[in-house]
């Protein structure tokens, strides 16, 4: 990560008070703080392990993405400028997600060409490499103030709720060669890990519901796409606690009949749906060994 954001621009961020830090900065502070806390009485060259906490799961996160999409040449310099810069950092970082997401679940990935302004077009095109299926991908991020280096002041966590319709909207008006896949992200404070079903699932299905009936000025239907509503909730809470589990649903969105299906025929008539799924749960984990860098 020090390498490809460029060691001149960390310098810079760790000159500033820490409250105007880039989230990145700030991160790698707190983990070689707490570092330095769990290794205080321990003698050197004894193994430590810990939980990480939720300021060093998402450095450590942000890592493995970059490893990931470098590793496979998709790391451009576009990206990394919007990386680097605080008040663009959040929708690039899940735009960096989306793509590991994808690479590290059997995907070849087309990116589009962001240069050409005249149509709008998705984040790029993801091929299954088995099945040769390709589908528009688009990712979006919930923004909320003061938080993820944005400006503003933070609301109580008890008054974030899940809204989505105006980004899923905004995603359905792109333009798309193939079959949609829309990525979401929640950025909600972490759900009960003990619950198997996040907290505002109830809420997710309410805002698929209604924006299904809702019409556009030609009286049709917004476009049919899956849906991925994910939320990584590293930023709430308690930052010397165990980082609190990412979350996330997969759903399919004004695709007839998808909701009255069973998981199993789901997956069946739609394997997409099951491969999206079972890639979010392998995907968190980082592996020990790494394939030769090309």
């Amino acid at each position: 990560m020090k390498d490809k954001l460029g060691p001149a621009w960390g310098k810079t961020e760790l000159e500033k008070p820490y409250a105007e830090r880039h989230p990145l900065l700030q991160w790698h502070d707190h983990n070689a703080t707490h570092w330095q806390q769990v290794r205080k009485d321990i003698p050197d060259g004894i193994p430590v392990q810990m939980h990480p906490t939720g300021p060093i799961a998402a450095l450590y996160s942000t890592a493995y993405d970059l490893f990931t999409v470098a590793n496979n040449r998709l790391l451009d310099e576009k990206l990394l400028g919007r990386l680097r810069h605080k008040d663009q950092f959040q929708g690039a970082r899940y735009e960096l997600f989306t793509r590991a997401f994808f690479l590290r679940g059997g995907f070849v990935i087309d990116l589009e060409n962001e240069n050409d302004r005249t149509e709008s077009h998705c984040e790029f095109t993801a091929t299954n490499k088995k099945s040769g299926e390709s589908f528009s991908v688009e990712a979006k991020s919930r923004h909320r103030a003061g938080l993820l280096g944005r400006p503003g002041v933070r609301e109580s966590q008890e008054s974030i709720q899940l809204d989505f319709g105006n980004l899923l909207s905004e995603a359905l008006g792109k333009r798309a060669k193939y079959m949609r896949i829309v990525f979401i992200d929640a950025n909600l404070p972490a759900s009960n890990p003990a619950h198997p079903v996040p907290h505002w699932f109830e809420r997710l299905k309410h805002i698929v519901e209604r924006k299904e009936r809702q019409t556009l000025e030609d009286k049709s239907r917004l476009p049919a796409c899956y849906l991925v509503i994910t939320n990584h909730p590293y930023h709430y809470g308690d930052t010397e606690a165990e980082a609190p589990s990412v979350r996330v649903v997969v759903a399919g969105f004004n695709i007839p009949g998808f909701r009255e299906l069973t998981r199993e025929q789901q997956w069946a008539q739609y394997p997409v749906t099951g491969k999206l799924v079972r890639t979010a749960l392998s995907n968190f984990s980082i592996p020990v060994t790494f394939p030769q860098h090309n």
